[in-house]
């Protein structure tokens, strides 16, 4: 079982532990009062947007910048130079922003949080000291709270990305369990490696962002 199938499993848990917990406190006020998040499941997705990725690829005597080092997996400090040029391809993501919205158990709405200046990139680099090839896929985002609404404690938000080849054919899946604060504002980041083999089939990519359990600020 990968670290993607044990999150989701846990983020399951931990749900249905807090539904059984408040049958046993005899559905006390203060886990069914009005305002509260729903226990419904919430779901949002996205994906690309239709522009083509911007390209990139080291050449001459470009160099990588050295804060870039941990954030591409690369040794630090960076080789002068590489036998095989690093490169990357990098979209745009719709919608943008993406809004999570929570619908209150006793009525109306409010917005979550949202992800903003959203990319998804894939890069792929050949370690010089190795000659290990290697690439990764990576959605990147800053997350801004609304003010309005936070993760209840010991629950977690969950985000799936499915990297898909140029037909839409899923090639992987990654995850992340996460929470979100009221007054958030942090980078937020979903990254793994992947096959370098597939880094040529890369046309796309879809997500889902699921959450429930929401306390208002």
């Amino acid at each position: 079982m990968n670290d993607y199938e044990i999150g989701k499993d846990v983020q399951d848990l931990r749900a249905r532990l807090e539904q059984l917990e408040a049958g046993l406190n005899g559905r006390s006020e203060q886990n069914f009062k009005a305002g509260r998040g729903a226990s419904a499941h919430h779901g949002v997705s996205g994906g690309l947007s239709d522009a083509p990725p911007e390209h990139w690829k080291l050449e001459g005597k470009e160099r990588i910048p050295p804060f870039a080092a941990s954030l591409l997996r690369l040794p630090f400090p960076l080789p002068i130079r590489f036998d095989v040029p690093p490169q990357s391809r990098t979209w745009g993501c719709t919608p943008e922003p993406l809004i999570m919205t929570v619908f209150w158990s006793g009525g109306g709405t409010d917005e979550f949080f949202r992800l903003v200046n959203q990319t998804f990139s894939i890069f792929k680099w050949t370690n010089p000291n190795t000659g290990k090839e290697i690439a990764t896929a990576t959605y990147a985002a800053t997350l801004v709270g609304a003010g309005r609404a936070h993760t209840q404690y010991n629950s977690t938000n969950f985000m799936e990305v499915t990297v898909r080849a140029a037909g839409g054919t899923p090639l992987q899946v990654i995850g992340k369990n996460f929470s979100v604060a009221c007054n958030e504002n942090s980078l937020f980041i979903i990254s793994a490696e992947m096959d370098p083999g597939q880094f040529d089939l890369i046309g796309g990519a879809t997500w889902s962002n699921n959450f429930n359990f929401i306390q208002p600020c």
